[in-house]
This record gives structure tokens, C-alpha cells and sequence, in this order.
């Protein structure tokens, strides 16, 4: 037994009404599922004559885009500055590596001479001290020469002078360190080390930058779907869906997925079924006895 074609036509209605709830619900999940033909267009007029009669009607600003277009601008603009923090983090990189490594090699040469001055200045005072001995001894010699029978005298001038340099204060670890650091390579690895720093100061800012940009297109992008999901809603899909159920849709509401294109595939082979099942009722109501 054939259903009636009233039953076929509700059937077909409250299939559209499903299919419009499927729609709205996966815009509701990811706005990006549909493209809108002039999305600004569909806020209804009231709105904006109320905006317009308002004592303080509101004033797009940079900070809070409406408009598709304004919303493009935004983008460029943070994509541009993120294209350009990239480009000069592509160049701080190896220049800091660079002097990074230049830092390196000039510390090892500085360490390298400072050792050796160090050694040098103790061997030096090893030295004076050995020449202050000698000094003694070479007195003590010719005291010796003078008065062959006085060798107490002698010995006794000898043994102050040995204890004079013995007791003669020796420069403290300052002094050494402060000879030990002048060597030719101090003031090169001092502007080396100025511009590693230098460097790393830009590449933060630049990495801070980027991070800004891209928390900025991220944020626009939130916002705009946001806006997006409110200046549509339950209705416009109902008439989406009943453009796809008789085939007459206007391009202003486009499908951009596989499963929407696959849901809208169901959809058209149902109704398909649908309106002919209702045809095929109503004819053979009509060839009826």
C-alpha cells in the first residue's frame, strides 16, 4: 500500500528541517565549514538602524574589526610583520653563531696568554728574590775579602740581609691577576662579547615579536569566527536547506567540506525519493476508479 502524498509531503518538510539542524549544527562546531556570500550583508537592517539612531553610535576600530575586509587588512598586516620577525631571526641566527663562536676562540687565546703572563710574572719575582740572594752573597763575599778574620760581622750582615728579603712584602694575587689580564686579546673579546649580547637582545625582541603577530592572527581569527557564528543563525540554514531539498539554491551559502558536501549528497537523493514517491501517489490517486 502506497503512503499517502500528505504523509510524503510532511515527510519531505521534516526531512529539510533535519538536515537544516545537521547544517547548523556543524557551523556551529567550525564556521569555516561554510563560505558566505558577503557575510556583512546578513546582519539584519534593524541592527544597524538602531547602531545609527543610538546618542553614541559605535565606531569600528583597528583593534575591533567588523568587516571582512577590515578583518583581511588585520591579517596581512599581522602576517607582514610576522614574515618580517622571521626574516630577521633567519638573519640574527647565524651572525650570532658567528660571534658566539668568535667570543670562543678569543677567550681560549686571552686564556691561553693570560696563562702565560701569570707564569711569567711569578718567574720574574722568582727572579728579583734569586737577584736579591745574590746581592747578599756577593756583599757578604766582598765583606769577606775586606776583613778575612771578621766572620761573625759578615756572616751576621749576611744573615740580615737574607732575612730583608725574606720578610720583603710579595705583591698580592691582584697584582698578578691584574698583569696576568693584559693581553692583546681583552679588548677584542670585550666588543665580541658587546655584540653576542647585542645579538641576543635583538633575537628575543624578534622572537617576542613573532610570538606577538601570531597571537594577534590568532586572536582575529577567534573573534572573526565568533562573529561569524553570531551574524548567522538557525534560520539561514533552514533556507539553505530547503534550496538543496528543491535544488534552488542562490550561491550565497557554500558548502566547503566533504562531509557537508556528503550530508547535502543525502539529503538530495532523499528528497529525490521523496518527491517521487509523492509524484508516483498522486498519480496513481488520480487514475483511481
Amino acid at each position: 500500500m502506497l503512503a499517502s502524498p500528505v504523509l510524503l509531503g510532511v515527510s519531505y518538510l521534516v526531512a529539510a528541517f533535519v538536515f537544516s539542524l545537521a547544517y547548523y549544527a556543524a557551523w556551529r562546531v567550525n564556521s569555516d565549514v561554510f563560505i558566505v556570500h558577503h557575510e556583512m550583508n546578513l546582519r539584519p537592517l534593524v541592527r544597524w538602524k538602531k547602531a545609527l539612531s543610538a546618542p553614541n553610535p559605535p565606531v569600528s576600530s583597528p583593534s575591533t574589526p567588523s568587516g571582512i575586509d577590515e578583518i583581511s587588512k588585520q591579517y596581512v598586516a599581522f602576517e607582514a610583520e610576522e614574515q618580517k620577525q622571521r626574516r630577521a631571526l633567519e638573519k640574527i641566527g647565524p651572525e650570532l653563531d658567528r660571534v658566539s663562536q668568535e667570543v670562543s676562540r678569543l677567550g681560549a687565546l686571552h686564556n691561553d696568554a693570560m696563562t702565560k703572563n701569570l707564569t711569567a710574572a711569578v718567574e720574574r719575582r722568582q727572579r728579583e728574590q734569586q737577584a736579591q740572594v745574590d746581592g747578599v752573597l756577593s756583599d757578604l763575599h766582598v765583606e769577606l775579602k775586606k776583613n778575612p778574620t771578621d766572620i761573625a760581622t759578615a756572616a751576621k750582615k749576611a744573615e740580615d740581609g737574607l732575612r730583608a728579603v725574606a720578610e720583603s712584602p710579595a705583591p698580592d694575587a691582584s697584582h698578578y691577576i691584574a698583569e696576568a689580564t693584559k693581553t692583546p686579546y681583552l679588548l677584542e673579546m670585550r666588543t665580541a662579547i658587546d655584540e653576542r649580547d647585542r645579538l641576543s637582545r635583538d633575537q628575543i625582541d624578534a622572537q617576542q615579536h613573532l610570538d606577538e603577530a601570531r597571537a594577534q592572527q590568532r586572536s582575529l581569527l577567534e573573534s572573526w569566527a565568533d562573529m561569524r557564528r553570531g551574524r548567522i543563525g538557525y534560520f539561514d540554514f533552514l533556507y539553505f536547506s530547503m534550496g538543496v531539498a528543491t535544488s534552488n539554491t542562490f550561491g550565497d551559502i557554500i558548502p566547503n567540506g566533504r562531509l557537508i558536501r556528503f550530508i547535502i549528497v543525502v539529503q538530495l537523493l532523499a528528497s529525490a525519493l521523496l518527491v517521487g514517491l509523492f509524484l508516483n501517489a498522486l498519480t496513481s490517486g488520480a487514475v483511481r476508479p
